[in-house]
């Protein structure tokens, strides 16, 4: 198939985009994939709680689409949200 299927291809447009207006290469998304992950591996009620990446980690990575690695991607889950409107008497 061909096209934007996915969220990660919706992305790695803007994402090419950027790296091309400001001249950088995509490595410097694996700085970023670096941090977060850090944090959550400082984090005990995360995901990742205990698995920090390295640059390597991030560069060894698969393509998922260009310039988006697997570890630039978030990880895929199940979850769901609801938001209620009412007025604040109803609400009582």
């Amino acid at each position: 198939p061909s096209g934007l299927l996915t969220p990660a291809s919706w992305v790695a447009m803007a994402a090419q985009r950027y790296l091309h207006t400001y001249g950088l290469g995509p490595e410097v998304f694996g700085h970023v994939a670096v941090v977060d992950r850090r944090h959550a591996a400082r984090n005990p009620a995360a995901y990742f709680h205990g698995k920090p990446i390295t640059l390597a980690d991030h560069a060894a990575s698969r393509w998922i689409v260009e310039p988006l690695r697997l570890l630039d991607c978030c990880q895929e889950t199940d979850g769901g949200q609801a938001l209620v409107v009412t007025s604040v008497e109803r609400a009582r």
